[in-house]
């Protein structure tokens, strides 16, 4: 959008800044209310990210999105790692999160050299592919809790004793 080396750094620091500052936040309202409002809210967050980045023209509106799909990582996340290890056998629940944590790494990476080759078919194909490919996920996602144990979880702190911690 003919941003910056300078701009684009900052954007890198406007996405980083509300993880680092809401993550916390987030896992602990997640350990207290459950994950899925925080998967649901945090996934379509990120959709609406992919969405503006796709038809924005300049930079400003690109980078005035950034923190939003930042807030929405921070919460998507801790609820994500939340029902891997909910869903996990006793025991079991840091080999699911390696593997969890790993496949998304493969996932990124898969998604970065495909985002290039989209790229070359113009500029709103990566974001489009993005954000179909999370939507996909959130709907067959939110299908498959519903279809498991998704009407039964109670959330986290129910189940499991945790000190309390105030922010």
């Amino acid at each position: 959008l003919g941003a910056s080396v300078e701009w684009v750094g900052l954007t890198f620091a406007l996405f980083g800044l509300p993880m680092m500052v809401f993550s916390p936040i987030a896992g602990r309202l997640v350990d207290r209310f459950g994950a899925l409002p925080f998967i649901v809210g945090g996934g379509v967050t990120i959709c609406v990210a992919g969405v503006v980045y796709a038809v924005a023209t300049e930079p400003l509106l690109a980078t005035v999105m950034v923190p939003a799909e930042g807030v929405g990582e921070a919460f998507l996340m801790p609820g994500l790692f939340a029902l891997v290890a909910f869903g996990s056998p006793s025991g079991r629940s840091s080999t699911a999160q390696g593997i969890f944590g790993a496949v998304g790494t493969i996932g990124l990476i898969v998604a970065t050299i495909t985002a290039g080759m989209l790229w070359e078919l113009g500029r709103s194909w990566p974001f489009g592919f993005f954000v179909v490919g999370a939507a996909s996920a959130l709907v067959l996602g939110i299908g498959l809790f519903r279809l498991g144990r998704g009407r039964s979880v109670q959330p986290l702190a129910s189940i499991v004793a945790l000190p309390e911690i105030s922010f």
